[in-house]
């Protein structure tokens, strides 16, 4: 992402340089997200007077509003046709439990590192998830029971990343990082992309 500033406020391109995500200077959070070419703003998001995220309003001035207790813990995402979701969020301020008005429910469980580490969803079908000593993901495992692994080994120059489907299927990515501080992300099928300064300026 490209970075610029500016006396009242700052903001950060995209990498494809179609959006500009303006920031607030001070805090550093998204305030708004607009066309770069045009300059429409299509999003926005409001805060309460701690920072809180309260509401997020998008071009037609729909309006999703974020409903919180005294202490600023989420309670429900409001829709802007007034449908209400609630949620449910443990004293770690992890978001544990996700029901809509049709009696759908989510329920997410987590490692004493924060990490889910297990997702019900509304037919009881669980999905589990592992990581290794970095809290990076490793292992995804299915409602039907199939396995999908992540291995990574570091390159001289980056990272190669291998995927396992359930039916062990691979697929190779690779990161390297390339003269100048640039990201270029290479798949094995021979196709790369090149994700521009990798440090974000």
């Amino acid at each position: 992402m490209r970075a610029t500033d500016g006396n009242q406020s700052a903001s950060v391109m995209n990498d494809d340089g179609l959006e500009r995500i303006a920031l607030d200077p001070e805090t550093g959070r998204h305030t708004e997200s607009a066309h770069a070419l045009t300059g429409h703003t299509h999003t926005r998001i409001e805060y309460d007077e701690k920072g809180r995220a309260t509401a997020i309003v998008d071009k037609g001035e729909n309006r999703l509003t974020i409903e919180r207790d005294g202490d600023g813990k989420p309670l429900a995402i409001i829709a802007p046709g007034g449908q209400r979701t609630v949620l449910t969020v443990n004293a770690a301020g992890q978001l544990t439990g996700i029901a809509n008005e049709m009696g759908e429910s989510y329920r997410m469980e987590y490692d004493s590192s924060g990490l889910l580490t297990r997702f019900t969803d509304p037919g009881r079908q669980v999905s589990e998830y592992a990581y290794d000593g970095m809290g990076l993901l490793t292992e995804a495992k299915t409602p039907a029971g199939g396995i999908k692994r992540l291995t990574r080994t570091k390159t001289a120059d980056g990272t190669l990343v291998t995927y396992t489907d359930p039916n062990n299927r691979t697929t190779a990515y690779e990161t390297k990082i390339i003269p100048g501080g640039s990201a270029a992300d290479h798949y094995r099928s021979g196709r790369s992309q090149n994700r521009g300064d990798a440090a974000g300026g």
